[in-house]
């Protein structure tokens, strides 16, 4: 009896070139046996794995160039408050700020310090650097965006010139 070998044509081990059809009877199963284990799972444990995705996606998004989201700290802010299931007077309340601080941060108008990163560290398990980081990258990533408020291009050959 010859033993057939397993070929994973561009799945997981190929090179990508794979489709998995949304529609056939094995997806759909497996998409249930996913659905069942989350229902599984307590609501802590949910609220882990929310949280964690959210990291996941602030460090991916320090690693690629993409383009800036002008929105981006105060929308991943308002999901790690969702993700607690609490109301957002109430978290204001709990880390010690005034409503309208917390309202101003969550609509972009108002940056994190750093004091209140390290608050949202201690909550959200998330670390106030990489809070700060995705923010300042934000930041940069909009400036450069628009040169005009930068002024003048600057070069250090012009520097040495003009200082000889």
């Amino acid at each position: 009896m010859k033993k057939s070998k397993f070929v994973n044509e561009g799945g997981i081990q190929g090179a990508g070139t794979g489709f998995v059809d949304t529609n056939s009877p094995d997806w759909k199963a497996f998409l249930g046996v996913i659905h069942q284990h989350s229902q599984d799972r307590s609501k802590d444990e949910r609220t882990d794995t929310k949280l964690k995705d959210i990291r996941f996606r602030m460090g991916s998004y320090l690693r690629n160039e993409a383009s800036p989201l002008s929105n981006y700290i105060p929308s991943l802010l308002s999901e790690c408050i969702e993700a607690l299931e609490i109301k957002k007077k109430d978290f204001a309340a709990y880390i010690g700020i005034e409503d309208s601080n917390l309202s101003a941060m969550l609509k972009g108008r108002r940056r994190i310090s750093p004091e209140f990163a390290l608050k949202l560290e201690q909550i959200f398990d998330i670390s106030a650097t990489l809070w700060l980081s995705v923010q300042s990258k934000n930041e940069l990533d909009l400036l450069r965006k628009s040169k005009s408020l930068l002024g003048p291009t600057l070069s250090r050959k012009e520097l040495l010139a003009r200082a000889i």
